[in-house]
């Protein structure tokens, strides 16, 4: 009886717990005008909130809320907690990321009179907690958080931090009238250099397919070869199913500087789509650069494919060593390698920075278990040179080699990792040596 006493309330104080819980997660992500939205000399009062009945009826957990805490004491707590981050924006002791958490908290709150007084302070506020606010506005659903953002990005020019944070809450909103205003700011000659930069690259992270038009608009109006650079990687944030087209004439034109097709091809890495088939394309390109370009957007994209083959065929026709290393890490990626072919190309590599890149890909197979005589042929061969280029080589080699080592996770690279641990006299081998071997017994 007595353990069915305990039991019982605490029952009740679990379903109250959790059932507060969910109500104060579904009235943080409401648009709810219920919330307290008054504020009075800094801090929030109730004077303009709705009867709280009203809002909770609408919801499966205000029937249960409503009967066991009182619309008092929910609307107390909600006052409180808003008043803190209002205390804490304003806190010149506070670390500016504490600073930035609270301004973004209450950028968020969708009350048009909390975005009054952020107004109000922004003014007086460090730049990069004014970009936080920026940003939380840019994710609140208030008309009257949009009229912000828009009223501030042509009255804040001065402030290149707080500018960019703007810019990024402008491209959340996703609108067309705030795509127009990001665009014009690419365009204007009196935003610093990296106000600029930011509105090229941000105008590409929308879905909205004015993006595209307003990027090509100015993308033929700039004579500026970095500012360009930001803009190719704004079409890189499209969908390539709409830049495809724009790429290729692009990287085609002989108009366009070798920099800039190198730059257009990594861009291409940026996007949500997969742009493989696109990049296989530039693999084969005249310029080295290109082509190292395109293989290691392959690799940064980390898409899996089913284009071993022809990367392969690319991998042993390339004249290029440092194109060959990034293919390598292309192939990471990709299905349909044939072992003994991709055995004999690795042997064939002279340079060690590319041979490298190949063992790595063989030690993702062997960790794969891909193939017994590739297993054998890294435990028997590669492991050894791998040991010793990790105590003698470079140290990019060296941190390469351990890497390696600890990615196979075979029990002959297990070996060389505990005896580079102790053979070792650079602190951050012997550091990267123990971070591999931890990662293996995990």
């Amino acid at each position: 009886m007595m353990h069915r006493k305990i039991e019982i309330p605490f029952f009740w104080a679990l379903l109250f717990v959790t059932l507060s819980s969910m109500t104060v997660i579904y009235l943080r992500f409401s648009s709810s005008p219920s919330i307290p939205t008054k504020v009075t000399n800094g801090k929030l009062s109730n004077s303009v909130m709705t009867p709280f009945s009203n809002n909770i009826l609408g919801n499966p957990i205000g029937f249960f809320l409503k009967t066991l805490t009182s619309p008092e004491e929910v609307q107390a707590t909600f006052t409180t907690s808003y008043n803190n981050l209002l205390s804490r924006l304003q806190n010149d002791d506070l670390k500016i990321s504490q600073r930035r958490h609270a301004a973004f908290e209450l950028a968020m709150i969708p009350s048009s009179s909390i975005i009054l007084e952020l107004n109000h302070l922004f003014p007086m506020l460090p730049p990069y907690v004014k970009a936080a606010i920026a940003e939380g506005l840019g994710e609140n659903s208030h008309p009257d958080a949009r009229h912000l953002i828009l009223t501030l990005l042509e009255n804040e020019g001065k402030d290149a931090i707080a500018m960019r944070g703007l810019i990024r809450g402008a491209t959340a909103l996703g609108d067309g009238e705030s795509l127009k205003i990001i665009a014009n700011i690419i365009t204007d000659s009196q935003q610093s250099e990296s106000v600029r930069e930011e509105a090229a690259r941000e105008l590409g992270v929308n879905s909205n397919p004015m993006a595209f038009k307003l990027l090509t608009d100015a993308i033929e109006n700039i004579d500026d070869p970095e500012l360009e650079k930001h803009l190719l990687e704004g079409f890189g944030n499209l969908s390539v199913n709409d830049t495809s087209d724009f790429f290729q004439e692009y990287l085609a034109s002989n108009e366009t500087p070798e920099e800039l097709r190198v730059a257009a091809v990594e861009a291409l890495s940026n996007g949500a789509d997969d742009p493989t088939s696109l990049l296989l394309q530039f693999t084969s390109d005249q310029n080295p650069e290109v082509r190292a370009a395109a293989a290691w957007a392959l690799s940064d994209t980390q898409i899996t494919g089913n284009h071993g083959e022809q990367l392969m065929t690319t991998l042993e026709q390339e004249p290029d060593a440092n194109v060959r290393k990034y293919l390598y890490q292309a192939l990471t990626h990709q299905t349909n390698l044939n072992t003994a072919q991709l055995m004999e190309q690795v042997k064939f590599e002279s340079n060690v920075d590319t041979r490298l890149s190949g063992y790595d890909l063989i030690a993702s197979m062997v960790n794969q278990a891909a193939n017994e005589e590739l297993t054998v042929y890294f435990n028997s061969s590669v492991v050894s040179e791998l040991k010793v280029i990790a105590l003698n080589g470079k140290q990019p080699q060296q941190l390469a080699s351990v890497i390696s080592l600890g990615r196979a996770k075979s029990s002959e690279s297990i070996k060389a990792l505990q005896n580079i641990t102790m053979a070792s006299k650079d602190e951050m081998i012997i550091r990267a040596a123990d971070n591999a071997l931890g990662n293996i017994n995990e």
